[in-house]
């Protein structure tokens, strides 16, 4: 009911028809994107496709993604983020369909080969809606952005949840097929939406500005280290697709519980992201939530292996716990960061408008598909090598990079009157600015009032 009202309070009959769109768009993306995890390593492994390969089809999908990402992104004035958005909803639906075929080809190398062109091209359609619907958010909701971002995470959350369980019902009763064609379907539904009902967007770029002021961001080291975090916690969602049913097989699991246990962490992510939000908007500082967020997905890592050191069996109960962990970590390390990143943005003087949003974004949406590219490339490549427990040591050590940084990054502040974000006033005067704002309008004119006195 909360969250209810909140949308009719905060948005007007336009900002609510888009949320709903994308809402149910992004629902059934991450229903149809979440089946390929859990079902699509054993197909492989009864093709004789060893881990390796089919963790570089993973990777090749979201190294795709990632270059296709800055491609729209400079052409995003030239098609328009709605043409962009339905059209790449039509295409992915469609390669989704054709991805469940696939249990049909009995030669190998023609799999794999078949396995990377659609996966491929699916990434087309992947990029195509990430870079509009970002665009779209910055747009329709400037000055709610965290918040709209963090809400619209519980639609992934039921997509997340939805997917790997009702896809392990149908794959026990039609085989392969069937949940991909369910799922695409319903994408494809979904697609005819927002051709329907989608408010169509009228946004701008200057690409010399773009190009400028995202090196100026990366230069920044307050967002890398979000940036550093999203990486993480897409690395580790490839992790799961590729080991995480081979590991859970050991076990004897069914694909209804496996997919009972991928629901899992889908759950605890779906109803800890709005907390993140939340929390990052009203209580604390994002640094803060990523920081914990960080130290949660470490002590996932140790019980889903389970690490060697710890010398206990693999079990449901571990997995499990594991599992939801994870959930919320990853929750509160992808809000976290994009709030976080937002708010540096500002605070290191670039303005409160779309094209800060738009470039924000960008880099959100590249670190995510670089660490979805790596994450199941590398995995691959590990679980033929070390183990499950092993390869899920290397995962935590990349969280605790990102907890370590952070940590670093507060003690030189604390420590010292001279930050690196830009701005020559005390570190505990811009935390005090950032958990007091309301909004990211009033924190950068808090800050501009700043610097107006100082100027005086």
């Amino acid at each position: 009911m909360k969250l209810l009202n909140l949308i009719k309070e905060k948005y007007n009959r336009r900002q609510r028809l888009t949320f709903l769109v994308i809402g149910i768009c992004n629902i059934c993306n991450v229903a149809c994107s979440s089946l390929v995890g859990p079902f699509y390593p054993p197909l492989a492994e009864s093709k004789d496709v060893p881990a390796t390969y089919y963790g570089l089809i993973f990777g090749a999908f979201n190294l795709s993604g990632m270059i296709l990402s800055c491609i729209f992104g400079k052409k995003m004035n030239i098609l328009g983020a709605k043409f962009m958005f339905d059209s790449s909803m039509i295409l992915l639906s469609i390669t989704n369909i054709l991805f469940g075929f696939l249990n049909h080809v009995e030669d190998s190398n023609v799999f794999i080969g078949l396995s990377f062109s659609i996966r491929i091209i699916a990434s087309i359609g992947t990029a195509g809606i990430t870079t509009a619907r970002n665009a779209i958010i910055a747009r329709e909701f400037l000055e709610t952005a965290g918040t709209t971002f963090a809400i619209l995470e519980i639609f992934i959350g039921f997509g997340l949840m939805a997917g790997p369980i009702i896809g392990g019902l149908l794959l026990e009763q039609g085989g392969f097929t069937l949940p991909f064609a369910v799922f695409g379907g319903a994408q494809l539904i979904a697609a005819m939406t927002s051709v329907l009902f989608l408010p169509i967007q009228h946004i701008h770029y200057t690409e010399h500005r773009s190009s400028s002021g995202m090196l100026k961001l990366l230069c920044n080291h307050k967002i890398s280290l979000f940036l550093l975090s999203v990486f993480s916690a897409s690395f580790s969602l490839g992790f799961f697709d590729v080991a995480l049913e081979p590991h859970l097989s050991i076990l004897g699991a069914t694909p209804v519980i496996i997919g009972t246990i991928f629901m899992m962490r889908g759950g605890a992510f779906t109803f800890s992201a709005p907390a993140m939000g939340y929390l990052c908007d009203y209580i604390i500082i994002p640094d803060i939530v990523v920081l914990v967020a960080s130290l949660t997905c470490c002590i996932g890592f140790l019980f889903l292996g389970p690490a060697p050191f710890l010398l206990l069996d693999t079990s449901y109960a571990t997995c499990i716990i594991a599992m939801i962990l994870l959930g919320i970590g990853q929750g509160g390390e992808f809000v976290g960061s994009y709030t976080g990143a937002i708010r540096a943005a500002l605070v290191a003087g670039f303005p409160d408008n779309l094209i800060t949003y738009g470039l924000v974004s960008g880099l959100w949406s590249t670190a995510f598909y670089l660490g979805a590219f790596l994450g199941p490339t590398i995995t691959g490549i590990m679980i033929d090598n070390l183990g499950f427990g092993w390869s899920s040591v290397v995962v935590l050590a990349l969280h605790l990079l990102v907890a370590g940084n952070i940590m670093s990054y507060f003690c030189y502040n604390y420590t010292s009157d001279k930050t690196t974000d830009g701005i020559s006033e005390n570190i505990i005067e811009t935390l005090q600015l950032l958990t007091t704002s309301g909004t990211y309008g009033s924190l950068e004119e808090s800050y501009n009032s700043k610097k107006d006195t100082s100027k005086m």
